[in-house]
């Protein structure tokens, strides 16, 4: 199971809430469609967006958790150091650039220091937007992956769905 289990960019995102009893924080269009003034909602996920991991109560944290699989609860995945908005964001405006639609299917292996090892892509609609999507998640950074109290290496699973 990715963290994410859907992205719907279209000039922004959609991310499906991870635990159905979870709270659900709403996600809309980052801009209104074309003669609209209303950004719509357009999906909603069970942890912010907006927030950094450490900034998150301990319900998200635990929501955000429940999508790794963890060897025990004191373990903690890898996070974007700013947030998983603004990485989204960024995918959603080179989405809106290419204009693509289709899926994409990516893993980021974070190292024991935070930084990113390698991106494999799984699935991608097309080549220039995978290159582009490599290079914007080998640039982020992420939060030391933590396995029994130590750090460790972890992968940071996203799986995207482009519509225009």
């Amino acid at each position: 199971m990715s963290i994410v289990k859907s992205l719907a960019l279209a000039g922004s995102l959609f991310i499906a809430a991870t635990a159905a009893n979870a709270a659900s924080y709403e996600v809309r269009q980052s801009r209104p469609d074309a003669g609209s003034n209303i950004r719509r909602v357009i999906g909603a996920t069970s942890f912010p967006l907006d927030r950094a991991y450490e900034d998150m109560s301990e319900q998200e944290r635990s929501d955000y958790r429940s999508a790794f699989k963890l060897a025990s609860t004191t373990d903690e995945p890898p996070h974007p150091v700013t947030t998983l908005k603004s990485l989204a964001d960024h995918l959603a405006r080179l989405q809106a650039m290419l204009q693509l639609t289709g899926e994409l299917l990516v893993t980021v292996h974070v190292g024991t220091d935070g930084s990113p090892k390698t991106v494999s892509v799984v699935k991608s609609p097309n080549a220039d937007f995978e290159r582009l999507v490599v290079l914007t998640l080998m640039d982020a950074r992420y939060s030391v992956p933590k396995c029994a109290g130590q750090a460790c290496e972890m992968d940071l699973p996203f799986s995207v769905t482009l519509h225009r």
